[in-house]
């Protein structure tokens, strides 16, 4: 897999031979996958990543202007990507803290707020002498 010139691999997936793509994932996965694995500390997680990354690289094809190495390009994307999970995974570990106070809970709170106000209101109704002693 080393004597492959990742350019010449590109341009002819540019020409349209899509299935040369599939020597660039045989070159890259594993190396790729152990960066990722590191990153994430999850390999089911940088498995589905590294996957994710070779996705939006080949898509990505058209715009590759050869301004750095091939193999940069698809560790920048994939690298990328892996911080993106990793931000939305926080994003909904910290949702699922959130505890959510049940709704019989409000509920009650609700109910003792409204006899509370009623209750106070009745007070009010009755003579000065009776309100004092209450």
């Amino acid at each position: 897999m080393e004597g492959i010139d990742d350019y010449d691999v590109v341009q002819q997936i540019r020409s349209g031979n899509s299935r040369v793509f599939a020597l660039l994932v045989q070159k890259y996965e594993t190396p790729l996958l152990r960066v990722v694995a590191k990153y994430v500390r999850d390999a089911e997680l940088a498995q589905d990543i590294v996957q994710e990354g070779f996705f939006k690289t080949y898509k990505s094809l058209a715009r590759f202007e050869h301004k750095c190495s091939f193999k940069n390009w698809l560790y920048k994307i994939t690298l990328n990507t892996a911080k993106n999970k990793i931000r939305s995974r926080r994003w909904h570990d910290d949702i699922e803290d959130v505890v959510i106070a049940e709704p019989c809970v409000i509920e009650e709170g609700l109910i003792r707020d409204e006899i509370i106000l009623k209750l106070k209101e009745l007070v009010e109704t009755l003579p000065e002498k009776q309100r004092i002693s209450i």
